[in-house]
């Protein structure tokens, strides 16, 4: 059970310091297995340390990366952000579209790179980047508009 518990880790998208303190989590269920399997007095007494060991194991949740998570929502709240002064900007339909396009593609790649991330410094580092990005694209005034 422990054994398949840590491979579901391994396989899940989480940092590494998040592996890290579920694997940890693991450990300390089957020790705590363990102990209670040796303690037991009775065959009956073995198998329910043993069931209520494996139980504890498989109750470990793996979920999704939180780091990754709360990364990708940062990076939305700055394309909103974004999006919110494209919108608020004089610029004609098409090259408001235009810019929002730049956006889509920056906030996109930054949740690539959020994604492939290993540890939490990566995951800081892909949102920093995907937010600086996306803050870079200039809202101007139209183009279109100056030359009529």
């Amino acid at each position: 059970a422990a054994t398949a518990k840590n491979n579901a880790i391994d396989a899940s998208n989480l940092t590494a310091e998040e592996k890290a303190a579920l694997k940890q989590k693991v450990t300390e269920a089957q020790d705590s297995a363990d102990q209670e399997i040796d303690k037991a007095t009775t065959d009956a007494a073995v198998t329910e340390a043993q069931t209520n060991g494996v139980n504890a194991i498989n109750g470990i949740e793996v979920t999704t990366s939180t780091a990754k998570e709360a990364a990708k929502k940062v990076v939305a709240d700055a394309a909103t952000a974004k999006n919110n002064a494209i919108d608020a900007s004089n610029l004609t339909a098409e090259e408001k579209a235009a810019l929002k396009q730049k956006v889509t593609e920056a906030q996109k790649a930054a949740d690539q790179e959020i994604d492939k991330a290993t540890t939490n410094a990566a995951v800081t580092e892909a949102q920093t980047n995907g937010v600086n990005a996306i803050n870079g694209i200039e809202v101007t005034t139209s183009t279109v508009k100056e030359a009529a």
